[in-house]
């Protein structure tokens, strides 16, 4: 979005009777102005445009209810049509025809405020937006080849479709942006070796730049590996490919590299157990609907998911020596293996979680003074005959 100039908000405020007194910093920045009863007051733009004003105007009395008249010529600013004969209020949807033809119902608060339109409008907007990005990213593909003396004669559509080219040797060829980008040429260039050969002075200072040192005594080829203490201290090999075209080190970087915080599947603490609760909500959501779907046409769609009808969930439950004392007062389904258990075992399958010999009904307090307590030996046991290999679990 195009940000405002102290001019645009300048004339906005003159237009609504004040003056600004300040410079335009952003939405949420303080702008200081004279009202339009004289009082020198301080604002943010959100607010203004919203229609409050200073103190002294507040207490003077109620907001003015817009007119129609101003309404409609409000939206003719913005080259749409109000349609209908009254305004109600600025939450109400009123009939109104788009800029671009539509016809259609906005909210004035959306329209004003939010400076929204019509949904074919936000579509046209989107896509002007995704053209320049494209373009923007065309343009640096196409610089990047003329960086390297080669000559992209295609159009860039995506990281992993080919393109036509010519390479520096001047054959034409096809290749995508990600593998360009990581070094790779033409299929000439890669057999007959018509890449640079670095001497072993060059090598020597690639390896130096990138805080490691080169131990060998003689440069081979880019794909020999070759002896180098890393910058972490470790003896190790590497083909010059590799560490410069790849960005690789040792094992024990790349070790480090994808540990804890800089793994790509790293989740904090926070995020995991709000996860889990969020597992764990979905799980009682779909034993209280099977429960309460005894009768529904519906019915056959919980053996997909459970693996038993909600008449053989109800059954289950009325024969267990709990609930005759619980039948009249109010209970809870509970796991008798808690969800959080199978969590821990990385185990999230809904059947065997949700197993018919893992529910009973408890009472409030017992349920509570249960909690997640449960014998782990036991659970083990339980899932042994189950047919689970504790060993492919977490």
């Amino acid at each position: 979005m195009k940000k405002r100039t102290t001019e645009e908000v300048r004339k906005y405020f003159a237009k609504q009777g004040c003056e600004l007194l300040s410079e335009y910093t952003g939405a949420k920045n303080k702008l200081t102005y004279k009202c339009t009863c004289g009082n020198i007051s301080t604002t943010i733009w959100s607010n203004f445009i919203k229609g409050h004003r200073c103190g002294l105007c507040k207490k003077s009395g109620p907001k003015k209810k817009r007119s129609v008249e101003e309404v409609k010529q409000i939206f003719k600013e913005r080259g749409c049509e109000f349609l209908d004969k009254e305004f109600v209020n600025s939450n109400y949807k009123h009939n109104y025809k788009c800029k671009c033809g539509y016809l259609g119902k906005i909210t004035f608060a959306g329209f004003f405020r939010q400076n929204q339109n019509c949904f074919n409008c936000g579509i046209e907007k989107n896509n002007k937006k995704n053209k320049e990005k494209n373009k923007e990213m065309q343009n640096k593909v196409k610089k990047y080849f003329e960086k390297h003396n080669c000559q992209l004669l295609d159009v860039y559509v995506k990281y992993n479709i080919k393109m036509n080219y010519i390479c520096s040797c001047g054959r034409q060829s096809k290749i995508d942006w990600d593998h360009f980008k990581r070094g790779q040429r033409c299929g000439f260039c890669s057999s007959k070796g018509r890449v640079k050969k670095y001497t072993i002075e060059e090598v020597h200072k690639i390896f130096k730049e990138r805080g490691c040192e080169f131990l060998d005594k003689e440069y081979k080829n880019s794909d020999y590996k070759h002896n180098y203490k890393c910058k972490c201290g470790n003896l190790a090999k590497i083909s010059l490919h590799a560490f410069v075209h790849q960005n690789q080190y040792c094992y024990k970087c790349g070790i480090e590299k994808q540990k804890g915080p800089n793994a790509y599947n790293w989740i904090t603490d926070r995020e995991e157990e709000k996860d889990r609760r969020l597992f764990r909500k979905k799980c009682y959501k779909i034993l209280e609907h099977t429960y309460n779907m005894v009768g529904s046409k519906k019915k056959d769609r919980t053996h997909k998911i459970l693996g038993y009808s909600p008449q053989d969930l109800r059954n289950h439950i009325e024969k267990h020596p709990n609930y005759k004392d619980l039948k009249n007062q109010t209970w809870h389904l509970d796991h008798i293996f808690p969800i959080y258990a199978f969590l821990e075992y990385g185990i999230t399958d809904p059947k065997l979680i949700n197993s018919l010999d893992n529910l009973q009904p408890l009472s409030g307090s017992e349920n509570s003074s249960k909690c997640n307590k449960y014998k782990k030996r036991d659970f083990e046991k339980w899932l042994a005959n189950k047919g689970v290999n504790l060993k492919e679990c977490k």
